[in-house]
């Protein structure tokens, strides 16, 4: 997976003739709404490079927490490939350490391969972060993986997307008050 992801960054200084330090710090500001296509807004090499980096550093994230299987795989590849579409460090590291930080208060081992699914999976998130900034992200994903650890019984392990659900359920719950805050605040 490293050399698919060095591939992926090598590929891109190809196609893009250097290494776009710039475009890449440019991609890292934006929120990562809905239509954060960074293929169109940066080009391919930019979104290759952001790839490459996002596969990385997650990929290091978990085996410094546990080995690999096939879910795990799975969710870094998920990782990688909305990495094209709105993912980016800038708004998924405060995602994850909220979550990382729930998991660890959580009486789930953080090594278990539901917890680490929950961590990688919270990303879905990412555009809380870009949005509101990395206090509401690390609230987010703190909540994200609570969600997604308790929520099985809603659907009696019947939904094979629980990340997906779970994320849609906090991001429901935590968007209103986000803007009841904000609209409080400047009021």
């Amino acid at each position: 997976m490293l050399f698919v992801f060095l591939l992926m960054i090598l590929y891109s200084i190809k196609i893009g003739g250097k290494l776009k330090i710039d475009s890449l710090k440019d991609l890292n500001k934006t929120s990562g709404k809905l239509l954060t296509d960074f293929t169109v807004l940066f080009g391919e090499d930019v979104a290759l490079l952001n790839m490459g980096i996002m596969g990385i550093i997650y990929m290091v994230f978990t085996l410094l927490i546990t080995n690999l299987n096939g879910p795990v795989i799975g969710g870094l590849f998920t990782i990688v490939g909305f990495s094209t579409l709105g993912k980016h460090t800038n708004n998924t590291l405060p995602v994850v350490f909220g979550a990382a930080v729930s998991s660890y208060l959580n009486v789930h081992s953080l090594n278990s391969p539901t917890v680490i699914l929950a961590i990688l999976f919270c990303t879905t998130l990412a555009p809380i972060s870009g949005e509101f900034g990395p206090i509401w992200g690390m609230i987010a994903g703190f909540l994200h993986v609570s969600m997604a650890l308790s929520v099985g019984y809603l659907h009696a392990g019947l939904n094979l997307y629980n990340n997906g659900f779970a994320g849609g359920l906090v991001a429901m719950f935590l968007i209103p008050l986000i803007s009841a805050y904000y609209e409080r605040r400047n009021a």
